[in-house]
């Protein structure tokens, strides 16, 4: 039978684990982490993705420089999604391995290849992709569309803060 310990004691307000966790060295590296949130495909979207996305990496200890350009990448990603894709959801898709994170975002609209804007330099949009692949903590950035429709952007970061920080 289980040691029952009076309310407000120190031990009852403690949590119970069916395995007692065991401690981690300073030096060991952490568990891989992934996370898969969908949202409505709404302005606020882009916000709601940025809150999550900078508790999740300061929890998980990932530098601020790092955290930053993720920010930018998932806002890049996740305002294409909400503004041309015709989609009703996005899902964001993080996963934070030990030296490196991968951003997906998916919508599950229909892609139309946006034409060129008349002048490439004064363009306000159109370059996501290249932006996310000109971060300092990104090791590469794409886009693809499944067979079955939408498109998944993507982007795999260092979780090494860049150098000169």
């Amino acid at each position: 039978m289980p040691t029952r310990y009076p309310a407000g004691s120190v031990e009852a307000d403690q949590p119970r684990y069916a395995v007692p966790p065991r401690p981690r060295s300073a030096t060991a590296p952490r568990p891989a982490l992934s996370v898969l949130c969908t949202v409505a495909a709404e302005p606020r979207a882009v916000r709601e993705m940025r809150a999550l996305v900078r508790t999740i990496g300061q929890f998980r200890g990932v530098p601020d420089a790092v955290v930053d350009d993720l920010l930018l990448v998932v806002s890049e990603f996740v305002t294409n999604a909400v503004l041309h894709s015709g989609t009703a959801d996005v899902t964001v898709k993080l996963v934070f391995g030990a030296e490196s994170l991968s951003v997906a975002v998916r919508d599950t609209g229909r892609w139309v290849q946006p034409s060129p804007p008349d002048d490439c330099r004064t363009a306000e949009s159109g370059r996501g992709t290249q932006l996310a692949r000109g971060l300092a903590c990104v090791l590469a950035a794409g886009r693809h569309h499944p067979a079955h429709g939408g498109t998944v952007a993507w982007a795999q970061l260092t979780t090494a803060p860049p150098r000169g920080t």
